[in-house]
C-alpha cells in the first residue's frame, strides 16, 4: 500500500489554483466568422482549460513528491502574468472563483430534516474578486454569491451580457450587506 503524501494530521482538502489569463481584447482563438463567442464564452473557455489541467496525472506528480515544485511554478506563473499586465499597462484584477457544487448540501439531515435554503457565511468587509458557487435548492441550477467593490457590483448588475446568463436573486437575510454580495442564480 502507497504510503499518504500528507501527515495523518493534516485537516481539510488541497487547495489548487488554475490560472487563466484573459484579454478582453484577445477575441482572435474565440471566433470564427459565423459564429462570434462573446467574451463571457471565452473566460469560461479559459478557465476550463486551465481546471482541465488539474487531472490524474498531476496529481500523481504532486504525490510522487514533486507537490512543492508545482506549486512555486504556479506561483510564479501568477507573478509573472500579474508584472506582465502592470507594465503593459492593463488593469490586472485577480479572481477566485470556489465551488461546493455537487457537494449534497441539500441532502445533509441534522436530525430535523434536510435543509431548505443553504447559504454562504457573510464575507469578511474587505474580500472582493470573490465567487463561490453552489446549488440551487432545487437542484437543476446554480447559484454564485458574488463579493465585488460596490463600484463593480453596479457594473455587474447592469451587464447585459452576464444578465443573459444570471438573475439576481437576493434573500432578504442578507439585505444589510448586500451592496457587498449579491447572489445570482443561473438560467
Amino acid at each position: 500500500m502507497k504510503e499518504p503524501w500528507a501527515s495523518g494530521y493534516t485537516v481539510g482538502n488541497l487547495i489548487w489554483d488554475p490560472i487563466a489569463l484573459h484579454n478582453h481584447d484577445d477575441y482572435s482563438q474565440f471566433h470564427s466568422s459565423n459564429n462570434e463567442a462573446k467574451p463571457l464564452q471565452q473566460l469560461v473557455h479559459k478557465l476550463r482549460s486551465s481546471i482541465e489541467k488539474v487531472d490524474g496525472e498531476f496529481m500523481q506528480r504532486l504525490e510522487g513528491g514533486a507537490g512543492r515544485e508545482e506549486h512555486m511554478r504556479n506561483e510564479e506563473m501568477r507573478r509573472k502574468m500579474m508584472a506582465a499586465g502592470a507594465q503593459s499597462g492593463s488593469k490586472v484584477m485577480h479572481f477566485v472563483v470556489s465551488s461546493v457544487i455537487r457537494l449534497g448540501l441539500y441532502d445533509v439531515d441534522f436530525g430535523w430534516g434536510n435543509p431548505v435554503w443553504v447559504s454562504m457565511a457573510r464575507f469578511a468587509d474587505n474580500i472582493n474578486n470573490l465567487v463561490a458557487l453552489m446549488d440551487s435548492p432545487t437542484g437543476y441550477g446554480v447559484e454564485a454569491w458574488i463579493a465585488l467593490h460596490e463600484q463593480e457590483m453596479t457594473l455587474l448588475e447592469h451587464d447585459n451580457e452576464f444578465l443573459d446568463y444570471a438573475k439576481s436573486t437576493p434573500n432578504v437575510l442578507y439585505s444589510t450587506y448586500l451592496s457587498k454580495l449579491n447572489q445570482y442564480s443561473f438560467k
